[in-house]
């Protein structure tokens, strides 16, 4: 008994600081980060923001989802740092999210965009180059900025 004590310790640790971490959701400050959707309540939050994000839904029993959402997670510093980018996965998710947001029939992995609460891109793809294409195309791409210094301002 002795023999699993100290592992059994370091995994509750390791699930509570899991735990803590997607407590965190409403933080959209990690540039490298998507965020689990699973609750209705959350989902309601983002619809009601006044910006863009970007949605992945998958199921953990889909090997292609798998796949994709690796590509997926690599947009990350491709997006504006302004549009969070959210996974849910239709398995964990309360269905009526996924009723709201797919209809009754759902393939995934599939991608949606969002902007001010309303759905302004909806889409497959098959590869992450697809992916990409469809995601900058939406007007998501991050946007060369000028600093303030700039030799024109006045």
């Amino acid at each position: 008994s002795s023999h699993f004590g100290p592992r059994s310790k370091s995994i509750t640790v390791m699930l509570a600081h899991m735990k803590s971490r997607a407590t965190k959701q409403s933080s959209f400050e990690g540039d490298d980060e998507a965020f689990a959707i699973t609750s209705l309540e959350e989902w309601s939050k983002m619809l009601a923001k006044e910006e863009h994000f970007l949605v992945m839904f998958t199921s953990r029993y889909c090997g292609s989802c798998k796949n994709m959402k690796r590509s997926y997670l690599a947009l990350r510093t491709q997006v504006r740092k302004d549009a969070p980018m959210l996974i849910v996965d239709i398995d964990k998710a309360d269905r009526q999210i996924c009723m709201q947001a797919l209809g009754e029939v759902a393939f995934v992995p599939t991608f949606q965009i969002y902007n001010k609460g309303e759905r302004v891109a909806y889409f497959m793809a098959n590869g992450k180059e697809e992916l990409q294409n469809q995601v900058l195309q939406a007007g998501l791409g991050r946007r060369f900025r000028l600093s303030g210094n700039s030799c024109c301002s006045g």
